[in-house]
């Protein structure tokens, strides 16, 4: 019998080393897997999704494509003068308004390195949203303005934003199409080290793709009357104009837009993907959205790292014996690491998004995964009887 009790923990014991060796193998497999899903850039290409239009002189931009002149630094243009009030003119084909092309999309903004300071004019579907700040989802009501571009989904619509003391105006190829008073539009005030930069066709973090044309571009720092608005192509006097982009040449450049403004405010175009700005950790923890899947990407990033946690706390426990209070604060620990990494390798891919709620949900699935393997462990063991 004592022989048999032998036999039989040593049967055990090998069962057990080929489960941990298995148990091994599958933990670097998780690791693998993890590594890639977190660095993967997804469908994100390194061409910058930007060309001449065909049909008339302007810009056509694609996913991940953008545009990018300074605004002024202290090597740079001069800053925008301020001026009484403001006033921004487009002249744009807009973008598919379908669901599926996108959450709130970038036509322009002007950013200063302060997301709630930036001005930005965007397109959420068939809905022209102009506006101070980042509260792109309305959900701290911030002060905006928008109207619907149904009626003109199928053509060229010219666009002016107007801002002076009473409120802020959109028209509509000439028409009031909406007006607000007590709303009042600013562009920044101070920029950071990289001075101010104006985009087209996304955001500086190019994660917030518009695929439309641009046929033209005027910005002036102070509200320009009715008469004179969606005058930008029939003037000569260019001098009023802050920034001036005319596009009046199908055989432009293809990597430049001269500003017809004489501000030296060049609209920069090139043919490769470059980085203007990281967003590092922008998405705050509290930043829920139903429309771009909030509550999904919180589920994935919790159990993504559930696995994880779980082989790393179970070969702790095994291959150092660490107690389950100091096995749960490495896993924890190296968990937080890991997805920082990740958190800082996304905030350079535009096809990736660089959160710290999902910082938080990763580190919190690495703790669920430790205290999963640890429960695995307490429980009693065949062998564990039979040697007793």
């Amino acid at each position: 019998m004592g022989y048999l009790s032998t036999w039989s923990m040593e049967v055990f014991r090998h069962r057990a080393g080929g489960v941990g060796r298995v148990f091994a193998a599958v933990a670097t497999a998780i690791l693998g897997i993890t590594l890639l899903a977190g660095l993967s850039p997804k469908d994100f290409s390194f061409d910058n999704a930007v060309s001449r239009t065909a049909d008339r002189p302007g810009l056509e931009f694609g996913k991940y494509g953008v545009a990018t002149a300074s605004m002024g630094h202290k090597e740079g243009p001069p800053a925008l003068s301020a001026g009484d009030g403001l006033t921004v003119e487009l002249s744009v084909q807009l973008a598919d308004p379908h669901p599926d092309a996108g959450g709130f999309m970038f036509l322009m903004h002007v950013y200063d390195g302060d997301a709630s300071s930036q001005f930005v004019i965007g397109q959420w579907r068939s809905h022209l949203i102009v506006m101070n700040g980042d509260d792109y989802s309305y959900e701290r009501r911030s002060p905006r303005l928008s109207v619907d571009l149904s009626n003109v989904l199928d053509g060229v619509a010219d666009i002016a934003v107007v801002s002076d003391t009473w409120g802020a105006k959109i028209y509509l190829n000439g028409v009031l199409a909406a007006s607000r008073e007590g709303v009042h539009f600013t562009m920044p005030e101070s920029g950071d080290a990289n001075g101010f930069t104006l985009a087209f066709g996304n955001s500086v973090h190019r994660k917030n793709s518009w695929p439309g044309k641009l046929y033209g571009f005027a910005l002036c720092s102070r509200a320009l009357p009715e008469s004179e608005i969606g005058r930008m192509n029939h003037t000569s006097d260019h001098s009023r104009f802050e920034v001036l982009y005319l596009f009046d040449r199908l055989d432009g450049p293809k990597d430049l837009e001269n500003d017809a403004s004489g501000n030296g405010r060049h609209l920069s175009i090139p043919s490769n993907t470059f980085f203007i700005r990281s967003g590092f950790l922008d998405e705050p923890i509290l930043h829920w959205n139903r429309d771009e899947g909030t509550l999904e990407d919180v589920i994935l990033n919790l159990l993504g790292f559930v696995p994880l946690g779980f082989c790393l706390a179970w070969a702790l426990c095994k291959s150092r014996g660490y107690r389950w209070t100091r096995t749960c604060a490495v896993v924890l620990l190296s968990g937080f690491m890991l997805s920082l990494f990740f958190e800082l390798v996304q905030a350079w891919i535009p096809s990736r998004s660089s959160s710290s709620r999902d910082l938080m949900f990763n580190s919190l699935g690495a703790g669920l995964g430790a205290l999963a393997a640890i429960f695995w462990l307490r429980l009693p063991r065949p062998w564990s009887r039979t040697a007793n």
